[in-house]
């Protein structure tokens, strides 16, 4: 949905995707995956999804995904900070960040992987509430992040977006409405705004 025309992308940055639950946040973060590993090496961090799973849900929009040497896939994991020191100049991709309790400490994890990348990028997706634009941790989850973005089915929202390339325009509060199909393809519906 073109997030990428409003902000310049830094290295050693974390970026924040919070969704409710079956918002899209894995399609957004795979369409993000596919279109930079053509340039980029990729680890794919899941902490649900199996390689099996990962695939299947590839078939209709990434059909040779499992070829493309810069991606990498990591089934069930848990200990993103440790995985990601192993190749810190490389892009994460963490879907999901799962908590239960404690949500405190969510910002302090998210910390600790923004600690570990070295010219890298992180973009990591978390749980968000209905009705809210923060993850579950709240406010401190955009202490970190360079772009924080806010998901609802059928609506994505630039809640904080540093680096902006056109010094002149604020994209902070910009909403997208879109429609999402056969599990990856994202449908624009009309442009960005600001409600």
């Amino acid at each position: 949905m073109n997030v990428h025309k409003f902000i310049k992308v830094m290295p050693h940055t974390v970026y924040i995707i919070a969704g409710e639950t079956d918002s899209g946040k894995s399609a957004y973060l795979l369409n993000f995956a596919k279109m930079n590993s053509q340039l980029h090496r990729v680890h794919y961090h899941s902490s649900e999804m199996g390689k099996a799973e990962f695939l299947d849900r590839l078939q209709y929009f990434w059909a040779n995904a499992s070829d493309n040497k810069n991606m990498k896939f990591y089934e069930r994991s848990n200990d993103f900070a440790s995985a990601i020191k192993r190749n810190p100049d490389d892009i994460h991709i963490v879907d999901y960040m799962q908590m239960f309790d404690n949500f405190y400490l969510m910002a302090e994890k998210i910390d600790g992987i923004g600690k570990a990348i070295n010219n890298g990028l992180a973009f990591i997706a978390i749980q968000k509430p209905k009705g809210r634009d923060e993850g579950l941790g709240g406010e401190r989850t955009k202490d970190l992040s360079r772009l924080y973005l806010a998901m609802s089915p059928g609506c994505l929202k630039i809640v904080k977006a540093k680096n902006w390339k056109d010094p002149k325009y604020n994209p902070n509060g910009l909403e997208m409405c879109f429609k999402l199909s056969e599990g990856c393809h994202f449908y624009p519906q009309g442009e960005w705004y600001k409600p």
